[in-house]
């Protein structure tokens, strides 16, 4: 049964998204607000998009996107909830959380992939070895239910958090070592960040080795290590800073993000630049991976080095501004607190896959730690944009 709560704050959130014009309202945008507010359907009425079928017992009304309401008209009592689709831009509360962390010893991780409930992460010292490690949770259903509960201060992740009994312990365990023979060199790490699929791995490289000038062209190597050539071949040798990759299924495009914050796309040929992000508190850029939205919408998520935030970027109009986007642009910028308060762990590239979270490698030397390791995001606000869980 629905929360009834949530009906009456459905129709508010409708109308803080922005109701559009006659000369605005998009059929296919109009379809995608709705069923992100989780309703069945939607459809353009003269000048409002309209909403209809909410699941549940209790629904048994539409509601109507008021065609005036832009965000700069609502007042404080049309504040759209926490936890909806629509943070403000700069929110003081964790917009997602980080469930959990592994420490490496010994270890120099950097770079990331994931796929269905394994992550894969590159050594520093050892680019054509790959370690895989396996993700165990006894409910995965459960998978986004936070470590802690919100203590006496009122903010995610400090020490007076009491333990949530609901949450999910993760357990990692070292699967096994992928060596990779053949074909040119992959990148070393921190500049050959990975993508995932039923058919093998994909890395940056091309030419050069560390130190040395890294490649921008795409490797592809199956599960046994094995080259099977190139799926981007870019004809340069480092004309980029490349360093993370991503990867959109359903155009077909290749991303890349350059350590000064340019995002590139390629469907096989030489890199095109798309957007650039502002600088995130994070030094340079440093993570980036590629999910489609439950309309087809392509999100690309960033991340700076030494930065707390992802921001969220799409080429598709965002339902939550009153203007009307059709070049790239931050739908949202995302921001968590840090299990036990700050421990300074770096982002040294991220994979998207298993629970349908962001996986992420540290490297080493990074403030409080002296070994890498792996931890994981997602869940809250980001959560709505992401694939169902893996």
């Amino acid at each position: 049964m629905k929360n009834p709560a949530l009906l009456i704050l459905l129709p508010l959130c409708l109308a803080a998204c922005g109701g559009e014009a006659t000369s605005r309202c998009n059929p296919e945008t109009c379809l995608a607000r709705c069923r992100m507010l989780d309703y069945l359907g939607g459809e353009c009425s003269g000048d409002a998009c309209q909403c209809h079928g909410l699941a549940g017992p209790d629904a048994d009304a539409d509601a109507d996107a008021d065609a005036d309401a832009g965000p700069e008209d609502r007042g404080a009592e049309d504040a759209v909830p926490d936890g909806w689709l629509c943070p403000p831009p700069d929110p003081l509360e964790a917009d997602y959380f980080e469930f959990s962390w592994l420490e490496v010893p010994g270890s120099m991780y950097c770079d990331a992939g994931s796929f269905r409930d394994e992550v894969y992460v590159h050594d520093m010292f050892t680019p054509r070895e790959i370690d895989v490690y396996r993700v165990y949770v006894a409910d995965a259903d459960k998978a986004d239910e936070v470590p802690f509960l919100e203590g006496p201060d009122g903010v995610y992740g400090t020490a007076d958090d009491p333990p949530n009994p609901a949450f999910q312990e993760r357990t990692l365990t070292l699967d096994r070592t992928i060596h990779l023979a053949g074909g040119p060199n992959p990148n070393a790490a921190t500049n050959s960040e990975m993508y995932i699929d039923d058919s093998g791995l994909y890395l940056l490289g091309g030419s050069g080795w560390y130190p040395g000038i890294f490649g921008d062209d795409v490797l592809h190597f199956g599960f046994d290590g094995s080259y099977l050539g190139k799926v981007v071949d870019s004809d340069v040798a480092g004309a980029i800073d490349g360093c993370c990759l991503g990867y959109d299924p359903a155009h077909e495009v290749w991303y890349m993000l350059s350590m000064s914050r340019g995002v590139y796309s390629s469907s096989g040929g030489a890199w095109m630049l798309e957007f650039s992000y502002p600088d995130m508190a994070g030094d340079h850029g440093d993570g980036l991976e590629v999910a489609v939205g439950p309309e087809g919408q392509t999100f690309v998520y960033v991340s700076d080095m030494t930065s707390n935030y992802i921001g969220q970027w799409s080429r598709s109009d965002n339902p939550c501004t009153a203007a009307l986007e059709t070049e790239w642009n931050e739908w949202n910028r995302f921001s968590y607190k840090e299990l036990g308060g700050s421990r300074a762990k770096l982002v040294e590239g991220m994979g998207l896959g298993a629970l349908g979270h962001f996986w992420v490698t540290t490297g080493d030397g990074d403030g409080a730690l002296t070994d890498a390791v792996i931890y994981e995001l997602g869940g809250g606000r980001i959560g709505e944009y992401l694939p169902p869980l893996l």
